[in-house]
Protein backbone atom coordinates (compact mmCIF):
# COMPACT_ATOMS: atom_id res chain seq x y z
CA UNK A 1 0.00 0.00 0.00
CA UNK A 2 1.42 3.37 -0.99
CA UNK A 3 1.13 6.51 1.12
CA UNK A 4 -1.76 8.02 -0.91
CA UNK A 5 -3.82 4.85 -0.49
CA UNK A 6 -2.98 4.80 3.20
CA UNK A 7 -4.31 8.35 3.66
CA UNK A 8 -7.45 7.54 1.66
CA UNK A 9 -8.14 4.39 3.69
CA UNK A 10 -7.43 6.24 6.95
CA UNK A 11 -9.99 8.93 6.08
CA UNK A 12 -12.55 6.41 4.84
CA UNK A 13 -12.28 4.34 8.03
CA UNK A 14 -12.89 7.40 10.20
CA UNK A 15 -15.92 8.43 8.11
CA UNK A 16 -17.37 4.91 8.26
CA UNK A 17 -17.13 4.92 12.02
CA UNK A 18 -18.69 8.38 12.35
CA UNK A 19 -21.60 7.67 10.00
CA UNK A 20 -22.43 4.14 11.18
CA UNK A 21 -25.95 3.83 12.63
CA UNK A 22 -27.68 1.22 14.72
CA UNK A 23 -30.40 -1.18 13.56
CA UNK A 24 -33.01 1.56 13.94
CA UNK A 25 -31.09 3.91 11.67
CA UNK A 26 -30.08 6.20 14.54
CA UNK A 27 -26.71 7.53 15.59
CA UNK A 28 -25.39 6.57 19.03
CA UNK A 29 -24.75 9.16 21.72
CA UNK A 30 -20.99 9.09 21.24
CA UNK A 31 -21.39 9.74 17.50
CA UNK A 32 -23.67 12.74 18.17
CA UNK A 33 -21.15 14.09 20.65
CA UNK A 34 -18.35 13.61 18.12
CA UNK A 35 -20.31 15.50 15.45
CA UNK A 36 -20.91 18.40 17.84
CA UNK A 37 -17.23 18.56 18.82
CA UNK A 38 -16.11 18.43 15.20
CA UNK A 39 -18.48 21.26 14.27
CA UNK A 40 -16.94 23.38 17.03
CA UNK A 41 -13.49 22.76 15.57
CA UNK A 42 -14.30 24.20 12.13
CA UNK A 43 -11.73 26.81 11.11
CA UNK A 44 -9.25 25.75 13.81
CA UNK A 45 -6.11 23.64 13.71
CA UNK A 46 -6.87 20.15 15.02
CA UNK A 47 -3.90 20.35 17.39
CA UNK A 48 -5.54 23.32 19.17
CA UNK A 49 -8.76 21.40 19.95
CA UNK A 50 -8.00 18.56 22.40
CA UNK A 51 -11.59 17.27 22.42
CA UNK A 52 -11.25 16.00 18.82
CA UNK A 53 -7.81 14.40 19.09
CA UNK A 54 -9.30 10.96 19.58
CA UNK A 55 -11.04 11.21 16.20
CA UNK A 56 -8.10 12.66 14.28
CA UNK A 57 -4.94 11.18 15.77
CA UNK A 58 -5.80 7.63 16.85
CA UNK A 59 -5.10 4.56 14.68
CA UNK A 60 -2.91 6.31 12.11
CA UNK A 61 -1.33 3.69 9.76
CA UNK A 62 2.26 2.65 10.45
CA UNK A 63 3.36 3.69 6.95
CA UNK A 64 2.44 7.29 7.87
CA UNK A 65 3.24 7.37 11.58
CA UNK A 66 7.00 7.16 11.05
CA UNK A 67 7.21 10.45 9.15
CA UNK A 68 6.03 13.61 10.96
CA UNK A 69 5.13 15.50 7.78
CA UNK A 70 3.17 12.55 6.34
CA UNK A 71 1.40 11.99 9.63
CA UNK A 72 0.41 15.67 9.77
CA UNK A 73 -0.88 15.50 6.19
CA UNK A 74 -3.00 12.44 6.99
CA UNK A 75 -4.36 13.98 10.20
CA UNK A 76 -5.21 17.22 8.38
CA UNK A 77 -7.05 15.23 5.72
CA UNK A 78 -9.05 13.39 8.38
CA UNK A 79 -9.87 16.62 10.21
CA UNK A 80 -11.10 18.33 7.04
CA UNK A 81 -13.16 15.33 5.97
CA UNK A 82 -14.74 14.80 9.37
CA UNK A 83 -15.62 18.47 9.91
CA UNK A 84 -17.15 18.71 6.43
CA UNK A 85 -19.23 15.62 7.17
CA UNK A 86 -20.23 17.01 10.58
CA UNK A 87 -21.35 20.32 9.06
CA UNK A 88 -23.21 18.52 6.26
CA UNK A 89 -25.01 16.22 8.69
CA UNK A 90 -26.14 19.16 10.83
CA UNK A 91 -28.46 20.37 8.10
CA UNK A 92 -29.72 16.91 7.17
CA UNK A 93 -30.22 14.92 10.35
CA UNK A 94 -31.84 15.29 13.71
CA UNK A 95 -31.19 12.58 16.28
CA UNK A 96 -29.78 10.57 13.42
CA UNK A 97 -33.01 10.58 11.35
CA UNK A 98 -33.46 12.33 8.03
CA UNK A 99 -35.36 15.63 8.11
CA UNK A 100 -38.08 16.36 5.59
CA UNK A 101 -36.96 19.77 4.36
CA UNK A 102 -40.36 20.63 2.87
CA UNK A 103 -42.07 19.95 6.20
CA UNK A 104 -39.40 21.86 8.10
CA UNK A 105 -39.76 24.87 5.84
CA UNK A 106 -43.53 24.80 6.15
CA UNK A 107 -43.28 24.66 9.94
CA UNK A 108 -40.79 27.50 10.13
CA UNK A 109 -42.80 29.70 7.78
CA UNK A 110 -45.91 29.54 9.96
CA UNK A 111 -46.88 32.82 11.61
CA UNK A 112 -46.81 31.15 15.00
CA UNK A 113 -43.40 32.20 16.26
CA UNK A 114 -42.24 32.14 19.83
CA UNK A 115 -42.29 35.52 21.56
CA UNK A 116 -38.47 35.65 21.42
CA UNK A 117 -38.38 35.24 17.63
CA UNK A 118 -41.29 37.64 17.15
CA UNK A 119 -39.51 40.28 19.24
CA UNK A 120 -35.93 39.87 18.04
CA UNK A 121 -36.31 38.27 14.62
CA UNK A 122 -34.68 35.37 12.82
CA UNK A 123 -32.39 35.29 9.79
CA UNK A 124 -31.90 32.14 7.71
CA UNK A 125 -29.16 32.89 5.21
CA UNK A 126 -29.91 29.87 3.01
CA UNK A 127 -33.61 30.68 2.64
CA UNK A 128 -34.77 34.29 3.19
CA UNK A 129 -38.37 33.09 3.01
CA UNK A 130 -37.89 31.76 6.55
CA UNK A 131 -36.76 35.11 7.93
CA UNK A 132 -38.83 36.75 10.67
CA UNK A 133 -38.77 40.52 11.15
CA UNK A 134 -37.88 41.80 14.61
CA UNK A 135 -40.53 43.95 16.26
CA UNK A 136 -38.20 45.22 19.01
CA UNK A 137 -35.33 47.68 18.71
CA UNK A 138 -32.88 48.20 21.58
CA UNK A 139 -30.33 51.02 21.62
CA UNK A 140 -26.93 50.89 23.26
CA UNK A 141 -26.85 52.39 26.74
CA UNK A 142 -25.05 55.74 26.91
CA UNK A 143 -23.83 57.82 29.82
CA UNK A 144 -25.62 61.12 30.43
CA UNK A 145 -22.43 62.73 31.76
CA UNK A 146 -18.68 62.67 31.29
CA UNK A 147 -17.11 59.38 32.39
CA UNK A 148 -13.53 58.58 33.39
CA UNK A 149 -12.56 54.92 33.37
CA UNK A 150 -11.01 53.48 36.51
CA UNK A 151 -8.93 50.36 37.12
CA UNK A 152 -9.54 47.60 39.64
CA UNK A 153 -6.18 46.02 40.56
CA UNK A 154 -6.59 42.49 41.84
CA UNK A 155 -4.52 39.49 42.95
CA UNK A 156 -5.45 35.82 42.87
CA UNK A 157 -3.87 33.63 45.54
CA UNK A 158 -4.05 29.98 46.55
CA UNK A 159 -5.94 29.03 49.71
CA UNK A 160 -3.01 26.87 50.82
CA UNK A 161 0.49 28.02 49.97
CA UNK A 162 4.03 27.57 51.22
CA UNK A 163 4.95 30.29 53.72
CA UNK A 164 8.67 30.01 53.17
CA UNK A 165 10.23 32.91 51.29
CA UNK A 166 12.54 30.39 49.62
CA UNK A 167 9.62 28.46 48.11
CA UNK A 168 9.57 28.69 44.34
CA UNK A 169 5.83 29.36 44.18
CA UNK A 170 5.66 32.03 46.89
CA UNK A 171 3.45 35.03 46.13
CA UNK A 172 0.21 35.57 44.24
CA UNK A 173 -1.04 33.13 41.64
CA UNK A 174 -1.68 36.03 39.26
CA UNK A 175 -2.05 39.79 39.14
CA UNK A 176 -4.29 41.84 36.87
CA UNK A 177 -6.46 44.87 36.30
CA UNK A 178 -10.08 45.28 35.22
CA UNK A 179 -11.16 48.51 33.56
CA UNK A 180 -14.54 49.83 34.71
CA UNK A 181 -16.57 52.97 35.27
CA UNK A 182 -19.59 54.09 37.22
CA UNK A 183 -22.11 56.15 35.27
CA UNK A 184 -25.75 57.12 35.02
CA UNK A 185 -27.04 55.60 31.79
CA UNK A 186 -29.82 56.46 29.38
CA UNK A 187 -31.41 53.37 27.83
CA UNK A 188 -33.99 53.19 25.07
CA UNK A 189 -36.06 50.46 23.45
CA UNK A 190 -39.19 50.33 21.33
CA UNK A 191 -41.63 47.60 20.29
CA UNK A 192 -43.67 47.73 17.07
CA UNK A 193 -46.78 46.15 18.57
CA UNK A 194 -48.67 45.79 15.28
CA UNK A 195 -45.82 43.76 13.76
CA UNK A 196 -45.50 41.73 16.96
CA UNK A 197 -49.24 40.97 16.79
CA UNK A 198 -48.83 39.79 13.20
CA UNK A 199 -45.80 37.62 14.02
CA UNK A 200 -47.70 36.02 16.93
CA UNK A 201 -50.53 34.79 14.69
CA UNK A 202 -52.85 37.70 15.56
CA UNK A 203 -53.21 36.53 19.16
CA UNK A 204 -53.99 39.63 21.23
CA UNK A 205 -53.50 37.94 24.61
CA UNK A 206 -50.10 36.51 23.70
CA UNK A 207 -49.05 39.87 22.21
CA UNK A 208 -50.02 41.74 25.37
CA UNK A 209 -48.12 39.22 27.49
CA UNK A 210 -45.04 39.50 25.27
CA UNK A 211 -45.05 43.31 25.53
CA UNK A 212 -45.52 43.12 29.30
CA UNK A 213 -42.63 40.67 29.76
CA UNK A 214 -40.40 42.66 27.43
CA UNK A 215 -41.07 45.78 29.49
CA UNK A 216 -40.41 43.91 32.73
CA UNK A 217 -37.15 42.49 31.40
CA UNK A 218 -35.95 45.82 30.00
CA UNK A 219 -36.70 47.70 33.22
CA UNK A 220 -35.43 45.17 35.75
CA UNK A 221 -32.66 43.20 34.00
CA UNK A 222 -29.03 43.78 34.93
CA UNK A 223 -25.84 43.10 32.92
CA UNK A 224 -24.55 39.67 33.89
CA UNK A 225 -20.83 40.25 33.35
CA UNK A 226 -18.68 40.63 36.47
CA UNK A 227 -21.67 40.47 38.83
CA UNK A 228 -19.61 39.02 41.67
CA UNK A 229 -16.98 41.73 41.25
CA UNK A 230 -19.22 44.80 40.98
CA UNK A 231 -22.69 43.75 42.26
CA UNK A 232 -24.37 46.21 39.90
CA UNK A 233 -27.87 45.72 41.35
CA UNK A 234 -29.03 49.31 40.91
CA UNK A 235 -32.69 49.87 39.94
CA UNK A 236 -33.65 52.49 37.39
CA UNK A 237 -34.10 56.04 38.67
CA UNK A 238 -36.83 56.91 36.18
CA UNK A 239 -38.65 55.07 33.39
CA UNK A 240 -40.79 56.84 30.78
CA UNK A 241 -43.17 54.64 28.79
CA UNK A 242 -45.09 56.09 25.83
CA UNK A 243 -47.67 54.56 23.50
CA UNK A 244 -47.56 56.10 20.04
CA UNK A 245 -49.45 55.65 16.79
CA UNK A 246 -46.82 57.32 14.60
CA UNK A 247 -43.07 56.68 14.68
CA UNK A 248 -41.06 55.96 17.85
CA UNK A 249 -39.20 58.87 19.44
CA UNK A 250 -35.80 58.37 21.06
CA UNK A 251 -35.09 61.19 23.53
CA UNK A 252 -31.32 60.72 23.65
CA UNK A 253 -30.94 64.27 22.30
CA UNK A 254 -31.59 65.48 25.85
CA UNK A 255 -28.01 64.51 26.68
CA UNK A 256 -26.24 65.90 23.62
CA UNK A 257 -24.69 68.20 26.21
CA UNK A 258 -23.48 66.07 29.15
CA UNK A 259 -24.96 66.62 32.58
CA UNK A 260 -22.46 68.54 34.72
CA UNK A 261 -21.81 68.70 38.45
CA UNK A 262 -24.44 70.71 40.29
CA UNK A 263 -23.84 73.21 43.08
CA UNK A 264 -27.00 71.82 44.70
CA UNK A 265 -25.39 68.41 45.21
CA UNK A 266 -28.09 66.76 43.14
CA UNK A 267 -25.78 64.18 41.59
CA UNK A 268 -26.54 63.09 38.03
CA UNK A 269 -29.79 61.08 38.09
CA UNK A 270 -32.10 63.86 39.32
CA UNK A 271 -30.98 66.62 36.91
CA UNK A 272 -30.88 64.06 34.06
CA UNK A 273 -34.50 63.13 34.79
CA UNK A 274 -35.56 66.79 34.83
CA UNK A 275 -33.77 67.45 31.54
CA UNK A 276 -35.35 64.37 29.93
CA UNK A 277 -38.82 65.65 30.84
CA UNK A 278 -38.09 69.13 29.50
CA UNK A 279 -36.63 67.75 26.27
CA UNK A 280 -39.63 65.47 25.76
CA UNK A 281 -41.97 68.48 26.04
CA UNK A 282 -39.88 70.42 23.50
CA UNK A 283 -39.89 67.51 21.04
CA UNK A 284 -43.66 67.05 21.33
CA UNK A 285 -44.18 70.77 20.79
CA UNK A 286 -41.92 71.03 17.74
CA UNK A 287 -41.43 67.76 15.87
CA UNK A 288 -43.72 64.97 17.02
CA UNK A 289 -47.26 64.49 18.22
CA UNK A 290 -47.68 63.83 21.94
CA UNK A 291 -48.08 60.15 22.75
CA UNK A 292 -51.49 58.51 22.94
CA UNK A 293 -50.71 57.49 26.51
CA UNK A 294 -47.66 57.93 28.70
CA UNK A 295 -46.54 56.61 32.08
CA UNK A 296 -43.69 57.51 34.40
CA UNK A 297 -41.99 55.39 37.08
CA UNK A 298 -39.72 57.44 39.35
CA UNK A 299 -37.65 57.24 42.50
CA UNK A 300 -37.34 61.02 42.96
CA UNK A 301 -39.68 63.97 43.40
CA UNK A 302 -39.16 65.54 39.96
CA UNK A 303 -42.15 63.89 38.27
CA UNK A 304 -43.76 67.27 37.55
CA UNK A 305 -41.70 67.63 34.36
CA UNK A 306 -43.60 64.58 33.05
CA UNK A 307 -46.97 64.85 34.80
CA UNK A 308 -47.48 68.32 33.34
CA UNK A 309 -47.14 66.86 29.82
CA UNK A 310 -50.40 66.18 28.03
CA UNK A 311 -51.26 63.17 25.90
CA UNK A 312 -53.18 63.52 22.64
CA UNK A 313 -56.52 63.32 24.47
CA UNK A 314 -55.46 65.95 27.00
CA UNK A 315 -54.86 63.48 29.83
CA UNK A 316 -51.61 63.88 31.79
CA UNK A 317 -48.67 61.53 31.92
CA UNK A 318 -49.60 59.10 34.69
CA UNK A 319 -47.25 58.21 37.53
CA UNK A 320 -47.32 54.45 38.24
CA UNK A 321 -45.21 51.74 39.82
CA UNK A 322 -43.86 48.70 37.96
CA UNK A 323 -46.72 46.34 38.83
CA UNK A 324 -49.33 48.92 37.80
CA UNK A 325 -47.52 49.47 34.50
CA UNK A 326 -47.40 45.76 33.67
CA UNK A 327 -51.12 45.39 34.31
CA UNK A 328 -52.11 48.17 31.86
Amino acid sequence: MNEADAVENFVAAKLRWLSKRDEKGLLSGDKKAALARLRRSVGKEAVSVPEIWQYVYEDIPDILAGDASKALYAQSAVHIALTLYAMHSQGHTKNGADIDKAKAKKALSQKEHSAEIALFGRMVADDPALNADASAQVAHSISVHKVDNEYDFYTAVDDVKARSEEAEDAGAGMLGTIEFNSSTLYRYATVFVNLLYDELANDADVTAKAVSEFARGFITSMPTGKQNTFANRTPAHAVLVTIREDQPVNLIGAFEKPIGFSDKNEGFARPATKRLGKYASDVYASFAEPPVKSYILMLSDVADEFINQKNQDGSPCKKVNLNQLLEI
